[in-house]
């Protein structure tokens, strides 16, 4: 009976402790659970643009000055419905920027911005010798995720190109 008592206990409490940590600080991958989390700091929000990536979740979002964010979640292991956040990124430009992160296994880097006034058609970046290019021309939100396997591959050289293939200028290239 005793063995019995303590396991329903040690269950409660596990399951208390469990709802506790995620109705805290965690999300679900749909937009009402996003703006709810994003409302805690903020008056207004948009969710602009949602990425998966392996166990990630990336997320784009509008507050309501007009400023650009980027959040990162991860998801948890024992509740795969629920995400936790880990990383955030402010658009310092008024078009891209990116957002690069990793650990002695892999590097993740981040590409995102708003694409909706200045109409670009490509966007292209290079780390470590490796040219990525992504067309754009349909996209008024960019958010792509890229993950190398190896270490940090270093700082992205971001250039944005018209539909005639010449760079467009912005405040920071």
């Amino acid at each position: 009976m005793k063995k019995f008592f303590i396991i329903i206990s040690v269950s409660i409490l596990f399951i208390f402790i469990s709802i506790i940590i995620i109705s805290n600080k965690s999300v679900k991958n749909n937009d009402q659970s996003l703006i709810n989390f994003f409302k805690k700091n903020e008056k207004e929000v948009k969710i602009l643009r949602r990425e998966r990536n392996e166990n990630d979740l990336f997320v784009l979002y509008q507050v309501d000055n007009g400023d650009i964010f980027m959040k990162w979640f991860t998801q948890y292991r024992m509740f795969r419905n629920y995400y936790r956040p880990i990383g955030e990124a402010f658009s310092s430009t008024k078009f891209f920027n990116t957002y690069n992160t990793g650990n002695p296994e892999e590097a993740l880097i981040v590409l995102y911005g708003d694409n909706s006034s200045l109409n670009a058609h490509k966007v292209e970046f290079s780390i470590d010798n490796i040219t990525i290019s992504e067309n754009i021309s349909n996209i008024k939100y960019v958010l792509s995720v890229y993950r190398f396997y190896k270490k940090d591959p270093g700082a992205a050289n971001i250039k944005i190109f018209d539909t005639e293939g010449k760079a467009i200028l912005n405040d920071k290239h």
